[in-house]
């Protein structure tokens, strides 16, 4: 059996690789440093950079594996792999831990979202 999981997409958080996803919702955040007003009276923002973050929820997790995350999770600040980006982040809310039982033992989901630490650079443009 071929193991491909959400279309073959894992996330690499620290030296854990998640292939159970339940949401994965990435996004890229303009933040700005000022404004000025244009000759043509119109508002102009400097902006700083773009920054990275994401909200992730895991799929059904055997109890085992769920702790092997929030492990990683607990450090707080990690490597971070996915499409999209690919860099350090931090743990921007308490990683939660939801558990689920039925006669095939306990099952576990986690939800977290993680932010860039760094921004990346606009190359000096408005």
């Amino acid at each position: 059996m071929a193991e491909i999981y959400n279309g073959g997409i894992s996330l690499g958080i620290g030296d854990y690789t998640l292939k159970v996803i339940s949401s994965y919702e990435p996004k890229w955040v303009f933040e700005t440093e000022g404004e000025f007003e244009n000759w043509d009276f119109s508002t102009v923002e400097i902006v700083k950079g773009k920054r990275f973050s994401a909200s992730v929820s895991t799929g059904v997790l055997p109890e085992a594996e769920a702790n092997k995350l929030l492990t990683v999770l607990k450090k707080r600040t990690f490597t971070f792999k996915s499409p999209e980006f690919e860099g350090t982040v931090r743990v921007d809310d308490i990683p939660k831990k939801y558990n689920s039982a039925n006669v095939y033992g306990v099952f576990c989901s986690v939800s977290f979202t993680v932010a860039a630490v760094s921004l990346e650079g606009t190359s000096g443009s408005l």
